[in-house]
C-alpha cells in the first residue's frame, strides 16, 4: 500500500461521513400542526442528532488516518502503481464505504430508536389515553357523560369520537413504526398499550 491509496481511503471515508451527516431524516408530518410539540419533529431531531454524531466520528477517523500518514508514513512511497490499479482501488473503496455508511445508518437508527421511543411515548401518552377511553367506552369521551341519554345526538358524537380516536391511533402507530395490519380499534389499542403500559 502506498501514500496515494491511504489518501484515497481517507478521502472516501471523509466523504461518506460528510454525506451521511448532511442527510436528514424527513417525514411529511414535520409540517403538521399540533397543540404542543410535534412528536414527529421530536423523533426526527433525535435521529438527526445520533446520525450526525456517528458520521462525524467516521469523518474524524478519516482525518486521523490522514494525520497519522503524514506524521508516521515516511516509509510509504508516493505512487507504486498505474492509474488502472488506483481506479479499481477507488471503485472497491466506494463499495466498502457505501457498506460502512449503510451499516452505521442501521446502527444509528437502532440507537436513536432507544432514545426517541420513550420520549415519543411520553409526549403522546395523553392522546393515547383519551383514544383508549373512547374505544373502551363505546365511543364516549370522559367529559360526555351527560350526552349518553340523547340517542340522536349521542350517535353523532360517538361517530365523531371514533373517527378522532382512529386518526390519533394511526398517528401514534406511524410514530412508533408499528405494523398497522390490525383493523379493529380495540385490537390496535391493545397493541399500543404494550408500549404505553411498560414505561
Amino acid at each position: 500500500m502506498d501514500r496515494t491509496m491511504v489518501n484515497l481511503i481517507s478521502l472516501l471515508l471523509g466523504a461518506g461521513g460528510l454525506f451521511a451527516a448532511l442527510t436528514e431524516y424527513k417525514v411529511p408530518e414535520l409540517r403538521a400542526s399540533f397543540w404542543e410539540q410535534n412528536p414527529f419533529a421530536l423523533k426526527a431531531e433525535i435521529i438527526k442528532g445520533v446520525m450526525a454524531w456517528l458520521f462525524t466520528v467516521l469523518a474524524l477517523v478519516a482525518l486521523v488516518l490522514q494525520v497519522i500518514v503524514e506524521i508516521a508514513g515516511g516509509h510509504l512511497s508516493e505512487r507504486r502503481y498505474g492509474a488502472v490499479v488506483y481506479l479499481l482501488f477507488t471503485l472497491g473503496g466506494v463499495l466498502v464505504t457505501a457498506a460502512i455508511v449503510w451499516c452505521l445508518g442501521r446502527m444509528g437508527l437502532r440507537i436513536a430508536r432507544s432514545r426517541w421511543r420513550p420520549e415519543v411515548i411520553a409526549s403522546t401518552r395523553q392522546v393515547f389515553e383519551a383514544s383508549r377511553f373512547i374505544v373502551d367506552h363505546d365511543g364516549w369521551r370522559e367529559d360526555q357523560a351527560g350526552l349518553r341519554t340523547e340517542p340522536i345526538k349521542g350517535d353523532e358524537h360517538r361517530r365523531a369520537n371514533f373517527e378522532t380516536a382512529e386518526r390519533r391511533l394511526t398517528m401514534i402507530e406511524r410514530l412508533l413504526e408499528l405494523d398497522q395490519s390490525e383493523t379493529h380499534l380495540s385490537g390496535r389499542v391493545r397493541n399500543l398499550a404494550r408500549y404505553f403500559d411498560e414505561v
